[in-house]
Protein backbone atom coordinates (compact mmCIF):
# COMPACT_ATOMS: atom_id res chain seq x y z
CA UNK A 1 0.00 0.00 0.00
CA UNK A 2 1.22 3.40 -1.09
CA UNK A 3 1.35 6.21 1.88
CA UNK A 4 -0.73 9.37 0.69
CA UNK A 5 1.69 12.26 -0.36
CA UNK A 6 2.58 14.68 1.91
CA UNK A 7 0.28 17.92 0.72
CA UNK A 8 2.76 20.39 2.68
CA UNK A 9 6.42 18.31 0.84
CA UNK A 10 8.41 20.41 -1.81
CA UNK A 11 8.22 18.73 -5.27
CA UNK A 12 11.63 17.57 -6.59
CA UNK A 13 13.82 19.59 -8.29
CA UNK A 14 14.17 17.63 -11.51
CA UNK A 15 17.02 17.83 -13.83
CA UNK A 16 14.68 19.64 -16.36
CA UNK A 17 13.58 22.25 -13.86
CA UNK A 18 17.02 22.70 -12.41
CA UNK A 19 18.51 23.48 -15.50
CA UNK A 20 15.82 25.98 -16.77
CA UNK A 21 16.45 27.57 -13.10
CA UNK A 22 20.06 27.91 -14.34
CA UNK A 23 19.92 29.51 -17.48
CA UNK A 24 17.38 32.29 -15.89
CA UNK A 25 19.89 33.13 -12.75
CA UNK A 26 22.85 33.47 -15.79
CA UNK A 27 20.59 36.06 -17.41
CA UNK A 28 19.46 38.17 -14.10
CA UNK A 29 23.55 37.90 -12.18
CA UNK A 30 25.20 40.78 -12.04
CA UNK A 31 28.79 40.63 -12.65
CA UNK A 32 29.51 38.59 -9.45
CA UNK A 33 27.12 36.10 -10.38
CA UNK A 34 24.92 37.18 -7.38
CA UNK A 35 20.32 37.56 -8.05
CA UNK A 36 18.61 40.28 -5.76
CA UNK A 37 15.74 38.04 -3.77
CA UNK A 38 13.72 40.15 -6.13
CA UNK A 39 14.93 38.26 -8.82
CA UNK A 40 13.71 35.01 -7.04
CA UNK A 41 10.03 35.28 -7.56
CA UNK A 42 11.28 35.65 -12.06
CA UNK A 43 13.52 32.73 -11.23
CA UNK A 44 10.71 30.30 -9.38
CA UNK A 45 7.81 32.03 -12.33
CA UNK A 46 10.61 30.44 -14.77
CA UNK A 47 10.57 26.99 -12.49
CA UNK A 48 6.42 26.35 -13.15
CA UNK A 49 5.94 27.88 -9.30
CA UNK A 50 3.75 30.53 -8.97
CA UNK A 51 5.15 31.79 -5.04
CA UNK A 52 2.25 33.42 -2.92
CA UNK A 53 3.92 36.02 -0.16
CA UNK A 54 3.76 33.09 2.11
CA UNK A 55 6.03 31.21 -0.09
CA UNK A 56 7.93 34.58 -0.45
CA UNK A 57 8.24 35.12 3.40
CA UNK A 58 9.70 31.51 3.83
CA UNK A 59 12.21 31.57 1.35
CA UNK A 60 13.51 34.98 2.87
CA UNK A 61 13.88 33.20 6.36
CA UNK A 62 15.04 30.43 4.97
CA UNK A 63 18.03 32.86 3.01
CA UNK A 64 18.79 35.25 5.75
CA UNK A 65 21.45 33.17 7.46
CA UNK A 66 23.31 31.90 4.16
CA UNK A 67 23.15 35.43 3.08
CA UNK A 68 24.96 36.99 6.43
CA UNK A 69 27.24 33.52 5.77
CA UNK A 70 28.42 34.95 2.49
CA UNK A 71 28.42 38.51 3.18
CA UNK A 72 30.70 37.92 5.89
CA UNK A 73 33.10 35.88 3.80
CA UNK A 74 32.92 38.91 0.87
CA UNK A 75 33.87 41.15 3.72
CA UNK A 76 37.04 39.47 4.65
CA UNK A 77 37.86 38.83 1.11
CA UNK A 78 38.25 42.37 0.30
CA UNK A 79 39.86 43.16 3.50
CA UNK A 80 42.33 40.88 2.38
CA UNK A 81 42.71 42.42 -1.28
CA UNK A 82 43.25 45.70 0.81
CA UNK A 83 45.65 44.95 2.94
CA UNK A 84 46.97 43.58 -0.33
CA UNK A 85 46.59 47.08 -1.76
CA UNK A 86 47.91 49.07 0.68
CA UNK A 87 51.25 46.45 0.97
CA UNK A 88 51.57 47.39 -2.46
CA UNK A 89 51.42 50.99 -2.41
CA UNK A 90 53.70 51.19 0.66
CA UNK A 91 56.20 49.95 -1.32
CA UNK A 92 55.35 52.59 -4.69
CA UNK A 93 55.80 55.32 -1.70
CA UNK A 94 59.10 53.73 -0.88
CA UNK A 95 61.69 56.88 -1.50
CA UNK A 96 59.18 59.33 -2.47
CA UNK A 97 57.38 60.03 1.18
CA UNK A 98 57.77 63.51 1.20
CA UNK A 99 56.25 64.06 -2.08
CA UNK A 100 53.14 61.23 -1.81
CA UNK A 101 52.84 63.45 1.92
CA UNK A 102 52.28 66.59 0.09
CA UNK A 103 49.74 65.09 -2.25
CA UNK A 104 47.90 63.07 0.22
CA UNK A 105 47.14 66.58 2.27
CA UNK A 106 45.91 68.56 -0.93
CA UNK A 107 43.44 65.55 -1.53
CA UNK A 108 41.59 66.10 1.85
CA UNK A 109 41.92 69.70 1.45
CA UNK A 110 39.84 69.32 -1.57
CA UNK A 111 37.39 66.78 0.11
CA UNK A 112 36.17 68.41 2.77
CA UNK A 113 36.16 72.16 0.94
CA UNK A 114 34.32 70.62 -2.19
CA UNK A 115 30.64 71.75 -1.74
CA UNK A 116 29.74 69.73 -4.65
CA UNK A 117 31.23 66.30 -2.45
CA UNK A 118 29.15 67.20 0.40
CA UNK A 119 26.03 67.62 -1.71
CA UNK A 120 25.78 64.31 -3.55
CA UNK A 121 23.21 62.22 -3.01
CA UNK A 122 23.18 59.15 -1.56
CA UNK A 123 21.90 56.35 -3.53
CA UNK A 124 20.08 53.49 -1.77
CA UNK A 125 18.70 50.31 -2.70
CA UNK A 126 15.64 48.96 -1.29
CA UNK A 127 17.15 45.77 0.77
CA UNK A 128 14.78 43.31 -2.05
CA UNK A 129 16.59 44.69 -5.14
CA UNK A 130 20.41 44.23 -3.73
CA UNK A 131 21.92 41.77 -5.41
CA UNK A 132 23.61 39.66 -2.04
CA UNK A 133 22.07 35.87 -3.38
CA UNK A 134 24.28 32.93 -4.59
CA UNK A 135 23.34 30.12 -7.22
CA UNK A 136 23.85 27.69 -4.13
CA UNK A 137 22.20 29.67 -2.07
CA UNK A 138 19.24 29.91 -4.52
CA UNK A 139 18.96 26.21 -5.09
CA UNK A 140 19.00 24.58 -1.53
CA UNK A 141 16.89 26.99 -0.50
CA UNK A 142 14.23 26.53 -3.20
CA UNK A 143 14.53 23.08 -3.07
CA UNK A 144 13.06 23.48 0.39
CA UNK A 145 9.88 25.31 -0.85
CA UNK A 146 9.59 24.02 -4.52
CA UNK A 147 6.35 23.19 -5.82
CA UNK A 148 6.12 21.66 -9.57
CA UNK A 149 3.43 22.79 -12.40
CA UNK A 150 1.37 19.86 -12.04
CA UNK A 151 1.02 20.98 -8.11
CA UNK A 152 0.28 24.67 -9.17
CA UNK A 153 -2.14 23.28 -11.46
CA UNK A 154 -4.19 21.40 -9.46
CA UNK A 155 -4.55 23.90 -6.50
CA UNK A 156 -6.05 26.63 -9.32
CA UNK A 157 -8.54 23.35 -10.20
CA UNK A 158 -9.32 23.20 -6.51
CA UNK A 159 -10.02 27.09 -5.75
CA UNK A 160 -11.75 26.81 -8.80
CA UNK A 161 -13.96 24.24 -8.14
CA UNK A 162 -15.23 26.26 -4.61
CA UNK A 163 -16.96 28.23 -7.15
CA UNK A 164 -18.07 26.00 -9.79
CA UNK A 165 -18.32 22.96 -7.58
CA UNK A 166 -16.86 20.43 -10.22
CA UNK A 167 -13.84 19.88 -12.52
CA UNK A 168 -16.17 19.58 -15.61
CA UNK A 169 -18.76 22.26 -15.20
CA UNK A 170 -18.40 24.96 -18.01
CA UNK A 171 -17.34 28.17 -16.36
CA UNK A 172 -17.76 31.84 -18.83
CA UNK A 173 -14.49 33.95 -19.40
CA UNK A 174 -16.60 36.49 -17.61
CA UNK A 175 -17.44 34.46 -14.70
CA UNK A 176 -13.46 33.85 -14.06
CA UNK A 177 -12.04 37.28 -14.43
CA UNK A 178 -14.97 38.14 -11.83
CA UNK A 179 -13.30 35.30 -9.36
CA UNK A 180 -9.10 36.13 -10.06
CA UNK A 181 -9.99 39.98 -9.81
CA UNK A 182 -11.78 39.59 -6.02
CA UNK A 183 -10.79 36.56 -4.52
CA UNK A 184 -7.21 34.87 -3.66
CA UNK A 185 -3.91 36.15 -2.35
CA UNK A 186 -3.16 38.37 -5.26
CA UNK A 187 -5.99 39.65 -7.09
CA UNK A 188 -5.17 39.77 -10.85
CA UNK A 189 -4.79 43.82 -12.15
CA UNK A 190 -6.59 45.52 -15.11
CA UNK A 191 -3.51 45.00 -17.55
CA UNK A 192 -3.40 41.44 -16.71
CA UNK A 193 -7.23 40.93 -17.19
CA UNK A 194 -6.50 42.32 -20.25
CA UNK A 195 -4.31 39.29 -21.26
CA UNK A 196 -6.54 36.80 -19.79
CA UNK A 197 -9.59 38.50 -22.26
CA UNK A 198 -7.03 38.31 -25.03
CA UNK A 199 -5.77 35.19 -24.27
CA UNK A 200 -8.68 33.11 -23.09
CA UNK A 201 -11.99 31.81 -25.04
CA UNK A 202 -15.37 32.69 -23.63
CA UNK A 203 -16.08 29.55 -21.84
CA UNK A 204 -14.87 26.13 -21.23
CA UNK A 205 -14.81 23.67 -18.62
CA UNK A 206 -13.12 24.28 -15.21
CA UNK A 207 -10.34 21.75 -15.96
CA UNK A 208 -9.16 23.40 -18.86
CA UNK A 209 -9.89 26.85 -17.24
CA UNK A 210 -7.06 25.70 -14.31
CA UNK A 211 -4.79 24.79 -17.16
CA UNK A 212 -4.43 27.91 -19.03
CA UNK A 213 -4.56 29.77 -16.21
CA UNK A 214 -1.68 28.20 -14.50
CA UNK A 215 -0.11 28.70 -18.23
CA UNK A 216 -0.77 31.95 -18.49
CA UNK A 217 0.13 33.01 -14.54
CA UNK A 218 3.44 31.72 -14.67
CA UNK A 219 4.33 34.54 -17.30
CA UNK A 220 5.97 37.45 -14.92
CA UNK A 221 3.26 39.97 -13.68
CA UNK A 222 0.77 37.09 -13.37
CA UNK A 223 -1.36 36.63 -10.34
CA UNK A 224 -2.54 33.84 -7.86
CA UNK A 225 -5.43 32.28 -7.70
CA UNK A 226 -6.16 30.79 -4.13
CA UNK A 227 -9.01 30.26 -1.89
CA UNK A 228 -7.11 32.10 0.83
Amino acid sequence: MTAAMDPDAPSVLTSEVYNAAEVIFNMLQNKEKLVSFLDCTTLLRGMGMNPTHEDMDKLKELMAQPILRLEQWRREEELKREKERRKEEARERKGKARASVALGRKSIVKKVTDPAAEAAPVDITPAEEIKNIDWNIFIRCTEMIFRDRMREERAVLEALKVFAGDSSAIMSRDRLIEIVTTNGDNVFTPTEVKMLVAMLPESCPVKEWARRIEALRLTPGMGDITTS
